[in-house]
């Protein structure tokens, strides 16, 4: 009997001729940059391109229903934010009351019309899905003109009529090790959570222990640290403190530091944001390579790895907020044993200059020369220091190669725009 059906809503498909005459004119007319429902289709070009390869037949209607990559579909993008996604984006509400719609209207040229937009809209919804699964979120005018999202088309028309059109989407998504854990780890979560904008200041325990601890222990149920059926003594609240700090890269001492309480103070809508903005950043590093420099900047970590292998691991000193790390992806082309430090101009003019001004022996102290637009080592003695300014000052400093400069024995150079790299330092003390 099924087969009967199915036999018979493709015959009654294929003699819809009105379906497909009303697609082609509605997409060939570049009219659809708006539907019904009043949404904005960003990806009509693309749309035009998969039903012309379609013979502009209905990809994801059939008699008015939805077929089973819609409905596959349509529970995937419901499901937007274990991906670090809005779901809002991708129509959800407005396919769903055109469904409605025409299971409940009569009328031929309104069904027409409402079916029309519930392709375009399940249409632009897929390709915009998989756009920013693949990509990240990317701006409108990068999808056009653009071999990703020509392939796209291809690779959508394939895929639905599939039985498995969910899971041909989801292998869009990047194939590293960094993104798969924190994918996970949001569903995770998500399922253990309730995301709102709630907050709690924690007070200092030195000022209100009592109170403090209260708070801690509200919150720490809240996230699911501590149960109403566990021991609710000192012991199982340090504990529980400890294993909030391990889980958010803290150090595990069961105090309510400073760092402690503005963790606990963080809502969970803000820690899903970042989770998901930090996702985003993941789809967007298109340069990652089996053999790799990862530089996680808040751990203050460097991790060598090979074929999704942690080969090494390195503690790293990163800039301070007012100087911050820049995020980049590059390739390293050069490393420099004893190299010699050119100083930037920022740290010349911010930070050694009024040294110099302080105290005439600094330069030679930590072994600086100067060097002029000529690139001529200039006599420290010959210029007149407390004279100098931003406007009139005209030099360089180097500083020589040797224990004590600034980037150490060793130094990594890569293509950047910030003229950052890696580098050694003299100051050991730091990496603790």
């Amino acid at each position: 009997v099924s087969e009967k059906n199915a036999t018979y809503d493709l015959r009654n498909e294929f003699y819809s001729i009105e379906m497909y005459n009303g697609l082609s004119s509605v997409l060939a007319a570049n009219s659809c940059r708006f539907t019904t429902e009043k949404s904005s289709l960003n990806t009509s070009h693309l749309i035009y391109k998969i039903y012309q390869k379609a013979g502009f037949k209905p990809l994801w209607t059939i008699n008015h229903r939805l077929n089973s990559s819609a409905l596959e579909v349509i529970h995937l993008i419901n499901k937007a934010e274990h991906y670090g996604l809005d779901k809002r984006v991708y129509h959800v509400d407005q396919i769903n009351r055109l469904h409605n719609k025409i299971l409940k209207t009569i009328n031929s040229d309104s069904l027409l019309m409402l079916r029309q937009d519930l392709e375009l809209l399940l249409t632009d919804a897929s390709i915009n899905f998989m756009i920013h699964l693949h990509r990240g979120i990317i701006s409108t005018d990068s999808l056009f003109n653009d071999k990703f999202n020509s392939a796209l088309t291809n690779y959508l028309y394939e895929s639905i009529g599939s039985r498995n059109t969910s899971e041909k989407i989801l292998a869009l998504q990047p194939d590293n090790l960094h993104y798969r854990n924190l994918q996970q780890a949001l569903v995770n979560f998500l399922n253990d959570n309730t995301i709102d904008d709630k907050t709690r200041e924690i007070p200092d325990p030195c000022i209100d222990s009592a109170r403090s601890y209260n708070e801690a222990k509200s919150v720490l149920m809240r996230l699911g640290y501590l149960t109403e059926s566990d021991n609710l003594s000192d012991t199982s609240i340090i504990h529980s403190i400890k294993e909030f700090q391990r889980y958010h890269g803290l150090a595990t001492d069961g105090v309510l530091n400073k760092n402690t309480r503005i963790a606990m103070s963080v809502s969970t809508k803000e820690r899903y944001f970042k989770i998901a903005l930090n996702l985003d950043r993941l789809r967007k590093d298109v340069e990652y390579r089996s053999e790799r420099i990862f530089v996680n900047i808040p751990s203050y970590q460097l991790k060598v790895v090979k074929e999704d292998q942690v080969k090494r691991t390195f503690n790293v000193v990163v800039g301070r907020p007012y100087t911050p790390t820049p995020e980049i992806t590059s390739r390293i082309e050069r490393i420099t044993t004893a190299p010699r430090w050119n100083v930037p101009k920022s740290i010349t003019m911010n930070e050694i200059l009024p040294r110099v001004k302080k105290d005439s022996t600094y330069l030679a102290r930590h072994n600086f020369k100067v060097i002029d637009k000529q690139l001529n080592e200039v006599s420290i003695n010959n210029i007149g220091w407390k004279d100098m300014n931003r406007d009139n000052f005209d030099y360089y400093f180097v500083q020589k190669s040797g224990r004590s400069n600034a980037l150490g024995l060793i130094k990594f150079t890569f293509k950047n725009p910030y003229r950052v790299y890696i580098h050694d330092t003299p100051s050991k003390r730091y990496f603790n």
